[in-house]
């Protein structure tokens, strides 16, 4: 039996979905093309009919997750000014909702080292997200500094590495104490910021 153009896209969509989840859940490598139909509720038999490889689907999961996590960190600070966006931001990012929401947070906390040990299609869309996430908070601190990219990249680690680490102890309260740790450093890295 044929479907119809959009029903594929739509199982397309549905199976990049599951893998999303999975992948951030137990990682790539553990993260079967089974597990992932299964959460798509499909059979493995499918998968080829729309992606060519495992890769290839964890090359375009990156790119949605990269872009579903920057749309739900950045809800509504567009109306904020640049440096009130960079600090409501760095606040998002570095918060113990955002360390909860492995899910539908951003995505290189959890898969960063798995990239790092992926095919060139991974470590292109992790490089494209990275690129225009600098670019972003360049754009924010241009008015500040003239080594505004040099800042940008370091923000960038900072969220990246504290989320990473308060993700990673079981003390609660200690991962509380690194996402803080971390924001004021940042706040105070930066110079004159909104409270």
């Amino acid at each position: 039996m044929r479907y119809s153009a959009d029903r594929k896209k739509e199982t397309r969509a549905a199976i990049i979905q599951a893998a999303t989840n999975v992948f951030k859940e137990i990682g790539f490598q553990s993260g079967s093309i089974d597990k992932v139909m299964d959460k798509a509720g499909m059979t493995a038999g499918g998968f080829y009919a729309h992606f060519p490889s495992k890769d290839q689907l964890f090359a375009e999961t990156l790119s949605k997750a990269f872009f579903d996590a920057e749309a739900m960190l950045e809800e509504g600070l567009d109306e904020s000014d640049d440096s009130a966006w960079v600090n409501n931001f760095l606040r998002r990012y570095m918060s113990r909702a955002h360390r909860k929401e492995i899910l539908r947070g951003c995505a290189i906390p959890p898969l960063v080292s798995e990239v790092s040990r992926a095919n060139e299609p991974a470590k292109q869309a992790l490089e494209n997200y990275f690129r225009s996430w600098r670019s972003k908070i360049k754009s924010k601190l241009a008015c500040k500094k003239e080594k505004s990219q040099r800042d940008a990249t370091a923000l960038i680690a900072i969220c990246l590495g504290a989320m990473s680490l308060a993700r990673a102890v079981s003390d609660e309260a200690l991962a509380d104490e690194i996402l803080e740790d971390c924001f004021q450093f940042s706040r105070e890295a930066l110079g004159e910021m909104p409270k």
